[in-house]
């Protein structure tokens, strides 16, 4: 395959990015979230507010640098360097979606746990491939 297509299976894994924004929506709907969330004290709502907030700004930061960066990602170490970061970051979250998470998730949404387990090691194995590609 040529370098270009390495660079949009990148590309393709910064877009799986913004496919989390659904889940976390029903999630946060059916798990109940809210109701929970009104349960802590205030200061406890705020950093749970403010972390849940941090970490979406930080995948969908990344997704986005990404997208919008795949042409030179892969030419430039610290490019490569990223994917490499992200290839550990996704399979080890698809690893704690799989081996921990799941037998604690309602049965009522064992689709998106299975839908998770899916796509955090996809977007991990298509960074890896793109910065294994991107040294041979």
């Amino acid at each position: 395959m040529s370098e270009a297509t390495f660079d949009w299976w990148v590309t393709l894994a910064g877009a799986l990015h913004f496919a989390q924004l659904p889940s976390m929506r029903i999630a946060s709907r059916r798990l109940g979230w809210d109701v929970q969330l009104q349960q802590l004290g205030v200061f406890g709502r705020q950093l749970a507010i403010l972390f849940g907030a941090g970490i979406m700004v930080c995948v969908l930061g990344l997704g986005l640098v990404v997208v919008s960066s795949h042409a030179q990602l892969l030419r430039e170490f610290s490019g490569r360097a990223l994917c490499v970061f992200l290839a550990f970051f996704w399979l080890k979250r698809g690893a704690i979606q799989w081996l921990l998470l799941g037998a604690t998730w309602p049965s009522s949404l064992r689709w998106m746990h299975w839908g998770l387990s899916v796509l955090y090691p996809a977007m991990g194995g298509l960074y890896a491939w793109g910065a294994a590609s991107a040294l041979l």
